[in-house]
């Protein structure tokens, strides 16, 4: 809410007194139908708003409104002009107001970044490495409430488990020093490779695309580059000397399992323990979110947590910049675990789906305070204590039937989540199973399904043999990973 009155500004009923009202009660402008006036004139009562005057988050809320109204002012014929430092033939006006919000919620998600107080230095002996894995994470119920803002303005819970792929844990990051001062960049799965030499070159991270984004970011966030630091090879001779950060990913691409934040965490942890310092899963949690913000692909907390801390487990957090997780490890009854490891089925569909485009569709209308998904993120507390209950006390039936409460709650929000070609399998499957869902933000990558007997795991699996899925498309066994995140040091092999 607004910490101070707004000015007075309109007729009472006009449509600049109404926009104003559904800013201070978080309600949605977009059935107003105002002018430019009127878009004008909200916009110089909210001017100290967007500034800062009531916090970061109501800022970026404030700015997501005024561009909310040019929209609809643009839809009923109205020029909307832009700020008269931009030049003419940019994007349309309201263009400025989002991505502004989208920097302020960055912003906001690095104030709570606690950064590592120690001095950069190299503590790795000239013939050792470091090497960090992880495993994946399936989530069950929660996705989205973990998401910044609605996580920072709500506080989010998760249900989610670690895995393994094929026994072993598929996410992998391998650090060792150099004697030169420069930057070695290897991916193992993608066989690429790049040798940063100039301090503008570790900075140049904000393509997703780039298959060296995470490593240069990693690299930023921890401060073993600084931009105003200087040449790099002079940042790095005081640093200690040069690295070599290889990382590995035995995951498909697009899998929904959380591979992008919780390799983050990997490379963040190799690094970190270069210097001597060693991170947790825990402690990882607020630097990924903050590395996922200067990729510009966003995200939310629970696929560190998810993947980085092990085994089946309830996260939650409380209102505030400074997000705090509550982990709340699932022991389950040894009974229980057999019946899920005979009963579920997760399986790769074949089919991908770009993270950061979903996220964003899925922050946009959160700030345009959308009724649906309102209604979404405030009813995933519930359905998390729930259905952690009812894996607690082995009842699978009832989880199958939350993981398709979870889809009911998301698809009307994000129908691309539940596309035709993930209908066409589980519909296949469908009287084998109790429910199912997809991993992730869904639309592709892997999905989850829970048959109703170890018999009916067989019949589904049988029936999916004879579906024309994409090459690709397998199965996988449910292999719960209890340790998480692990780091060793050691001799460099040959």
């Amino acid at each position: 809410m607004a910490s101070s009155p707004l000015p007075d500004s309109g007729t009472p009923g006009s449509t600049v007194e109404r926009a104003l009202a559904a800013y201070v009660r978080d309600e949605d402008v977009r059935n107003l139908v105002p002018t430019a006036a009127d878009v004008a004139a909200v916009t110089e009562a909210l001017r100290e708003e967007m500034e800062g005057r009531s916090g970061p988050l109501r800022a970026a809320r404030a700015h997501w409104l005024v561009g909310d109204l040019m929209k609809a002012s643009a839809d009923a014929g109205e020029s909307v002009v832009h700020s008269e430092d931009v030049p003419a033939g940019s994007a349309p006006a309201w263009v400025e107001h989002e991505e502004e919000a989208f920097r302020i919620i960055g912003r906001a998600v690095e104030m709570g970044h606690a950064r590592l107080l120690v001095t950069p230095r190299l503590r790795l002996a000239p013939d050792e490495e470091v090497i960090a894995e992880a495993p994946v994470r399936l989530d069950l119920a929660g996705g989205w409430s973990d998401t910044p803002p609605y996580s920072l303005e709500s506080g989010g819970a998760t249900l989610n488990v670690a895995l393994l792929l094929e026994g072993a844990m598929p996410l992998r990051a391998k650090v060792r020093a150099l004697a030169k001062p420069v930057v070695r960049l290897h991916t193992s799965d993608l066989n690429a490779h790049v040798t940063l030499t100039r301090t503008s070159e570790v900075f140049d991270y904000a393509d997703p695309g780039d298959p060296f984004a995470l490593h240069k970011a990693a690299l930023s966030l921890l401060t073993l580059v600084t931009p105003d630091g200087g040449p790099l090879a002079e940042q790095l001779t005081r640093f200690g000397g040069g690295l070599e950060i290889t990382t590995e990913s035995a995951v498909p691409k697009g899998s929904g399992l959380g591979t992008s934040s919780i390799l983050g965490g990997v490379v963040l942890a190799a690094l970190a323990r270069t210097m001597g310092v060693e991170l947790d899963g825990l402690s990882l949690f607020e630097p990924v979110l903050a590395l996922e913000q200067r990729l510009t692909t966003g995200g939310g907390w629970q696929d560190q947590i998810g993947g980085l801390t092990g085994g089946w487990k309830v996260t939650t957090t409380l209102p505030g910049l400074r997000q705090v997780p509550r982990v709340e490890r699932l022991t389950l009854p040894e009974e229980t675990g057999a019946a899920l490891k005979e009963r579920a089925l997760l399986m790769y569909s074949g089919h991908t789906r770009l993270a950061k485009n979903i996220l964003r569709n899925m922050v946009s209308r959160y700030l345009s305070r959308d009724t649906l998904a309102l209604e979404m993120l405030r009813g995933m507390p519930a359905l998390v204590t729930e259905m952690a209950d009812d894996l607690f006390r082995g009842d699978l039936d009832a989880v199958g039937a939350g993981l398709d409460r979870n889809n009911a709650a998301v698809v009307p929000v994000d129908p691309q989540s539940w596309p035709p070609h993930i209908e066409q399998v589980v519909a296949a499957v469908r009287p084998f199973i109790c429910g199912a869902k997809p991993a992730g933000a869904g639309g592709g990558g892997f999905l989850v399904m829970l048959a109703r007997s170890a018999e009916d795991r067989a019949r589904a699996e049988e029936v999916l043999g004879g579906l024309n899925l994409p090459s690709g498309a397998r199965t996988y066994p449910l292999e719960v990973s209890t340790e998480g995140l692990r780091i060793v040091a050691r001799p460099l092999t040959p």
